[in-house]
């Protein structure tokens, strides 16, 4: 199977570049006979973001470049097909994933949504914005056969805002494995490297204003220890301009400027390596969709502290401790334990069980999208050649395994049948052997019935044998 991979995210938008590595690294997770053909679907409007996604680009198998680009990065180059347009290069794949909260009709796909966060927090959206989202998702929800959301609180979400497609998502979420490279290198050089204290915590969020660095901040200032505070992400809101500034401006206001330390956007490596010396990695959002910060912490072995939202709870990290999303102050408690409690990293031995645990959870969640994506070629296949009135091996294929499916269903629903004929049969035995009890009880209650007339018959003998005998003393 040949998988199109179209270049998501970049530094506006690191949760893009995240999601995309850990798709490809749990198709790499599997064993060798089971992986598919992975190759990346690069646009002259992807070119700036290339570089950001460098440090994977040697997991896939090849790149499909669509149209003239001045200067392809040699490794891309080397294993690069190039062609004049998409549907040239789409003939080249069996699938396309993900498309990114849009649709490609006529081509075997699946979107994706990564979360409705318009729908929870519409105050941080102008309301272009707003209908812009909302009229993008709609456009997915309806064009597209295949929907893929990363968590079940996505998913509900789906099923509440926009109930009458809720039958085409699927949810598959995605886990942080590390390339083994990652534990060769010594954090604490690259944390000395960006002058970092030798105890910190880190937060690694863009400085959007639902990431609610403000309040992480507030909490800071409210800290009775001097704790320390490293933010990675890049410094750009687009729906605030201004969002920086206003931190900066709250840091100062607070006093707490020699305690933060705002590294903007740093390499991928690099920030895995100060997530690694850290004491514990904070994730104060407001809102998320699936968190690729949760994911770093459960793939490190770290201890986690977290805003109290669904999704978070329903990530289960394993060292984790909640707080209120409005509380500075009961955020600020769990910053000074933390602080004074944790050591600083590396832990070897919890990141050699987590990145374990994670490789398992990454094998189950790359077969379930496999799955996903063979009944999409089927079904593809079937209707293109069935509109066109041909036949081919995929049609029967599909039609052989719809079979096979329909027999399954025919044996669950025949050994529903006989289990409850069986039932039938327990309860007409139990009803008989009822009906046989009150039969006895009936007789018992005929004899007794008996027996009290015999009494009745003496007692009233014995009555009468008592008022002669009074005649006579009389």
């Amino acid at each position: 199977m040949r998988i199109g991979i179209p270049l998501v995210g970049g530094t506006h938008w690191h949760g893009g570049i995240t999601y995309l590595e850990a798709i490809i690294r749990a198709f790499r997770a599997l064993p060798q006979d089971e992986q598919p053909k992975l190759y990346l679907l690069i646009g002259k409007s992807h070119e700036r973001d290339l570089s950001a996604h460098s440090y994977f680009l040697s997991l896939l198998d090849g790149f499909i470049v669509i149209g003239y680009m001045e200067a392809l990065p040699e490794e891309i180059s080397k294993k690069a097909r190039l062609f004049g347009t998409f549907h040239e290069a789409a003939d080249h794949v069996d699938f396309i994933f993900p498309v990114n909260s849009d649709c490609l009709p006529g081509y075997a796909y699946a979107s994706w949504l990564p979360d409705f966060q318009h729908r929870h927090l519409p105050q941080l959206f102008s309301a272009a914005d707003f209908l812009l989202r909302e009229d993008a998702t709609n456009f997915v929800l309806t064009a597209a056969d295949n929907i893929v959301v990363s968590s079940e609180t996505a998913k509900k979400d789906l099923i509440q805002y926009y109930s009458p497609y809720s039958g085409k998502v699927e949810v598959v979420p995605f886990f942080s494995r590390f390339d083994p490279d990652c534990f060769e290198q010594n954090p604490i050089v690259t944390a000395s490297s960006y002058q970092l204290p030798e105890r910190y915590l880190i937060c690694c969020n863009q400085f959007w204003q639902h990431k609610n660095h403000a309040m992480l901040i507030r909490a800071i200032a409210l800290t009775e220890h001097p704790v320390q505070l490293v933010c990675t992400g890049a410094e750009e809101d687009y729906r605030n301009k201004d969002w920086l500034a206003q931190l900066k401006s709250l840091i100062s206001e607070l006093g707490v400027g020699d305690r933060i330390s705002l590294l903007g956007f740093i390499p991928r490596v690099d920030q895995i390596q100060l997530m690694r010396r850290s004491l514990a990695i904070v994730q104060p959002s407001l809102f998320e969709g699936w968190s690729t910060v949760m994911e770093d912490a459960r793939g490190l072995g770290k201890m986690v502290i977290a805003s109290d939202l669904e999704v978070h709870r329903e990530q289960a990290v394993p060292n984790v401790h909640y707080f209120d999303t409005k509380s500075a102050s009961e955020l600020a408690v769990l910053l000074d334990q933390a602080y004074i409690e944790q050591l600083p990293g590396p832990d070897v031995t919890a990141e050699r069980k987590a990145q374990e645990e994670v490789g398992r959870r990454q094998i189950n969640s790359a077969r379930k999208l496999l799955g996903l994506i063979d009944r999409a070629i089927h079904i593809h296949e079937l209707r293109k050649f069935s509109s066109t009135g041909g036949r081919s091996v995929c049609v029967e294929r599909h039609q052989t395994s719809r079979i096979l499916q329909l027999n399954e269903e025919l044996v669950e629903k025949e050994e529903l049948a006989q289990a409850k004929h069986e039932a039938l049969v327990r309860l007409t035995e139990s009803l008989e052997e009822k009906h046989e009890g009150l039969m006895r009880l009936t007789e018992s209650l005929v004899e007794k019935e008996a027996v009290i007339q015999e009494l009745s018959t003496a007692l009233e003998a014995c009555r009468s044998s008592l008022l002669n005998l009074d005649k006579g003393n009389v």
